[in-house]
């Protein structure tokens, strides 16, 4: 992911002077493999393994070498609904960040990491040798730059694994790359599905002299040669921009959102310097593609609002406006029938917070308050319902203003 040159080598030359490539095989079958460390983002905030920026940083941070146009941003980073959610948002003001040089940053989006820090942060998960995967669900547009990768966990860099790399304006072609610690990269494409209509397992086995990529438990691409034999530890990130993915058009459609399942790192034969594992019982795998989600904005009529609310007009909230009010109990009841929801809204740094009721109990407090403006946010309830009606009621604590931008229903 941060390497500035990319060469899709001749398999001629890389069969002679690095490796061979071998005949495609199917993943290993999950239930022959010993789970070693995994996150299935089941709660409703992000594991203290991981943290949201680079080594160097734990605030904001970026790739200037490669000229990625967003900063990275814990407020980017949400989990809730069984889901990692890394979105990118386009700013308008920006932010003026120093790394290299100092620049004025458009974009901001989310990035985890389970390697730590040099502020105080110990890593999270590292391995050497084992079998990785996510399952992730892709955005679409020019300049949005998705990415699944590992880096050693001594920062030295290379060598570097990436994993799956998708540009939005292609999203039918997956990039799958070795960076060794000297000579060419080594890199296949996988061409021919559109990988942002549903979600997807990317995978990868690294072994002492063999990485085999998979797609969906297909082998996709392999290395026979050379490999790491040094600690790594695991990456997901969403660029935007860079000298790759090229900048963003008027098309690229803002928040853009990179859904994450899951993450697991199983053993293999090869896996050293780890705890002895415990076999674990996986738990079924989710499948959203199951259901619907409906999308219900704030002006629909099944909302019931208290007196206090407005309208506010803006072209990057839902249908074009949201509701706000800065009364102290104004409340706003939407009833559905449905198994989950999600509630939509903006966020500001003067924004208050609105408790949230399901079916006459308290089930959370919505606090909209961050450091900069940002539209079209998720607040997702983390449980699944008994099917059937239920009632959201929200209640504006305090008199700093609220917003609501709608809800969506999961049925």
């Amino acid at each position: 992911m941060l390497k500035l040159t990319r060469f899709i080598s001749l398999v001629s030359v890389l069969a002679l002077l690095l490796g061979t490539f071998i005949t495609a095989q199917a993943a290993p079958a999950a239930q022959t493999r010993t789970l070693l460390w995994g996150d299935e983002f089941n709660g409703s905030s992000l594991s203290s393994a991981w943290v949201t920026c680079h080594w160097w940083s734990n605030l904001y941070c970026t790739s200037q070498p490669n000229n990625e146009l967003q900063l990275y941003a814990p407020e980017s980073v949400l989990v809730g609904g069984g889901y990692l959610n890394l979105h990118a948002d386009k700013l308008t003001t920006p932010i003026n960040y120093c790394d290299r040089d100092c620049r004025d940053y458009y974009y901001t989006s989310g990035l985890v990491q389970s390697g730590g820090n040099d502020r105080g942060a110990a890593p999270g998960f590292t391995f050497t040798y084992g079998y990785a995967e996510a399952r992730i669900k892709i955005p679409t547009g020019r300049g949005t730059f998705p990415a699944f990768w590992l880096w050693p966990a001594n920062r030295q860099d290379p060598p570097e694994i990436d994993i799956m790399e998708v540009l939005g304006q292609e999203p039918y072609k997956m990039y799958m790359t070795y960076h060794p610690p000297a000579g060419a990269d080594l890199q296949g494409i996988s061409d021919g599905v559109d990988l942002s209509q549903d979600f997807h397992v990317f995978a990868v086995d690294w072994q002492p002299n063999l990485i085999i990529w998979y797609l969906d438990g297909v082998e996709k691409y392999r290395y026979a040669g050379v490999t790491p034999n040094t600690p790594m530890y695991p990456i997901l990130n969403l660029a935007i921009g860079g000298n790759w993915a090229g900048a963003p058009d008027a098309n690229t459609v803002f928040p853009a959102t990179m859904l994450v399942d899951y993450v697991r790192v199983y053993a293999n034969d090869y896996s050293v310097g780890l705890p002895t594992p415990t076999p674990t019982q996986l738990p079924p795998t989710s499948t959203p593609a199951s259901l619907v989600k409906v999308t219900y904005d704030q002006a629909n009529p099944a909302f019931v609002y208290s007196t206090g609310w407005k309208d506010v007009s803006s072209k990057k909230a839902l249908g074009g406006s949201y509701k706000q009010t800065s009364l102290r109990n104004a409340t706003a009841i939407f009833t559905f029938t449905g198994v989950g929801f999600e509630i939509l809204y903006t966020s500001a740094s003067n924004f208050g917070s609105l408790d949230v009721y399901l079916d006459g109990a308290k089930v959370g407090t919505l606090s909209e308050k961050t450091s900069l403006t940002r539209y079209q946010q998720v607040w997702s309830y983390p449980s699944r319902l008994a099917a059937g009606r239920h009632e959201i009621k929200l209640i504006a604590v305090g008199t700093a203003s609220v917003t609501l931008d709608g809800v969506n229903i999961i049925q």
